[in-house]
């Protein structure tokens, strides 16, 4: 039988990496979502959908050094609002995001999830054995790529529709 991840490690490994770099810990949960126990104990704040416009994650990334995910669509605006994007490869919940993301994008979206100083993947278990005791230093973010992501992805930083978001 294979070993599956549980979201109460993930979680207990987000909290001691916040910890040990002096990181806020927020989660944010859908209105449909439940707070577990676990998250509760671990989270220094917890925040759910307030608003349609402009939504409450959009807010949260802009202001947040690092954003945790899994596979999400959020990948990019985490990175359009330079911040560095970690998503957590949890099967099978990446198999359905793989065939949305195939439909999408013309090539590998995996790449999009791996750019230098701007996003990393890990699968859960990688997650579980590096995040927790690695130094906030190797998620900063690195301009190096950042004008070639925006162009590809949201026709450059100059767009008018771009400065919108992030004012």
């Amino acid at each position: 039988k294979e070993k599956k991840v549980k979201e109460k490690n993930i979680i207990i490994a987000i909290k001691q990496f916040c910890s040990n770099n002096n990181y806020t810990f927020v989660i944010k949960l859908r209105a449909k979502s439940t707070c577990t126990p676990i998250m509760i104990e671990c989270a220094d704040k917890i925040l759910y959908d307030e608003n349609l416009y402009p939504p409450t994650i959009i807010e949260l990334m802009h202001v947040s050094d690092i954003t945790i995910s899994h596979q999400s669509m959020a990948t990019f605006e985490a990175i359009a609002m330079k911040g560095y994007c970690i998503n957590i490869d949890l099967k099978p919940v990446s198999r359905i995001m793989d065939k949305a993301h195939r439909t999408l994008f013309s090539e590998s979206w995996e790449q999009v999830l791996n750019i230098e100083g701007m996003s990393k993947q890990y699968t859960g278990f990688q997650f579980l054995d590096k995040f927790a005791d690695s130094p906030s230093s190797d998620y900063d973010f690195n301009n190096k790529n950042y004008n070639k992501f925006m162009e590809k992805y949201f026709s450059g930083v100059k767009s008018e529709k771009f400065k919108d978001i992030i004012s």
